[in-house]
């Protein structure tokens, strides 16, 4: 996702009980991840239309998300997660 039209696409075609799943969720820009937060915390997405800006509300979904830098993940981020699994290669 590497902008935020980009998210707001994905964000405007879920259906309620829907799940988003992003990987390497650590690389997500900074300006867009806000707009994730308030997308999963409001359920609402702010897309500028010239000098308005419209909010559009979104249905409730979950987030799946994977990183193979948890160190890099940011607080608000982390924050926001309710379950944080970490998983082991495991040797057989």
């Amino acid at each position: 996702i590497e902008h935020k039209g980009a998210l707001a696409s994905l964000l405007t075609t879920l259906s309620e009980g829907d799940i988003l799943f992003i990987d390497e969720i650590h690389a997500l820009d900074r300006k867009i991840a806000e707009v994730l937060y308030a997308a999963m915390e409001d359920h609402v997405i702010d897309l500028p239309a010239g000098k308005r800006v419209i909010r559009v509300p979104l249905p409730k979904f979950t987030l799946l998300a994977a990183t193979t830098h948890a160190g890099k993940l940011p607080k608000p981020l982390l924050d926001r997660h309710r379950i944080a699994v970490v998983l082991d290669p495991c040797v057989l």
